[in-house]
């Protein structure tokens, strides 16, 4: 009986664990595809717009946690208005 009992509770505690490491997984793919998506964006308005990137830039946008953390670097800011209008 007691051994039933044990092998029950083991039994519970590992799916617990592969349910844990499933959800963890989720997330990591739900990130990287927020990244991979964000990276496409940009790359993509950067050719429509017909902009000349930096490799500044592209440290900087390409790095999520710079983008979330960090200001803008003061050199990267432009303007966002056009004088021949």
């Amino acid at each position: 009986m007691a051994v039933q009992q044990i092998n029950a509770h083991h039994r519970r505690a590992s799916t617990k664990r592969k349910v844990h490491f499933d959800v963890l997984a989720s997330r990591k793919v739900v990130l990287l595809a927020i990244a991979a998506i964000g990276a496409v964006l940009f790359m993509t308005a950067a050719v429509v717009d017909e902009v000349e990137l930096i490799r500044a830039q592209l440290d900087y946008f390409l790095n999520p946690m710079r983008v979330v953390l960090e200001p803008l670097p003061h050199g990267l800011e432009a303007n966002n208005w056009r004088t021949d209008l």
